[in-house]
């Protein structure tokens, strides 16, 4: 988990590449990576999440949808199914989320852009005080383009399977991290370093 100020906001440039909540632009959605939805899932899944407030950003180039993600202006629990466990962001928090980029328009910087651009809709648009993205620690080109946007290592989310044994804990590194395990919403120890 990595966290952005409302103070780090105001230093970051405002780009304008993406259009807000334009589901029409899903047209141009094609699956690149095995890992994601086919279009017609992708578009259920993305009207299902419009419905309930959360707000689609996309860039179309062409006939070629290079650029989306997604902000939920407040968010009280985020949850990863995959690990069990879920995150409790302070009040006033936003969330960015699935943002993805097309192999076609990689490295020139429509990430970095994105997340500008919805962090000042975060904090205008939505009041938020500070905003959360989610990235997978083995993601390192999301991470370094995140703290180039001014995202802080907020705490980790962590599973491990050993001998058969799962087990799962947060390891918070700012003030206000919260997490539990998902079927009960309990809080989670810390582990010990």
């Amino acid at each position: 988990m990595y966290c952005c100020s409302v103070e780090t906001i105001d230093r970051l440039p405002r780009p304008s590449l993406m259009r807000r909540d334009s589901p029409e632009d899903l047209e141009h959605y094609t699956p690149t990576d095995a890992d994601q939805l086919g279009k017609r899932a992708y578009r259920e899944m993305a009207e299902a999440r419009m419905a309930v407030g959360h707000h689609l950003y996309t860039r179309v180039e062409g006939r070629t949808l290079v650029h989306y993600g997604w902000l939920i202006d407040r968010q009280e629990r985020g949850e990863d199914l995959e690990l069990g466990l879920v995150f409790f962001p302070p009040a006033g928090s936003a969330a960015l989320y699935d943002y993805h980029t097309h192999p076609s328009a990689r490295g020139r910087g429509l990430y970095f852009a994105a997340l500008c651009q919805v962090l000042h809709d975060a904090r205008d648009l939505a009041a938020a005080t500070r905003a959360y993205i989610y990235i997978y620690s083995d993601n390192a080109r999301s991470r370094h383009v995140a703290e180039k946007a001014g995202f802080t290592h907020a705490g980790s989310l962590v599973m491990t399977h050993r001998f058969f044994r799962r087990r799962r804990w947060a390891r918070p590194v700012q003030e206000g991290f919260s997490a539990g395990l998902l079927s009960s919403g309990n809080a989670l120890p810390r582990r010990r370093r």
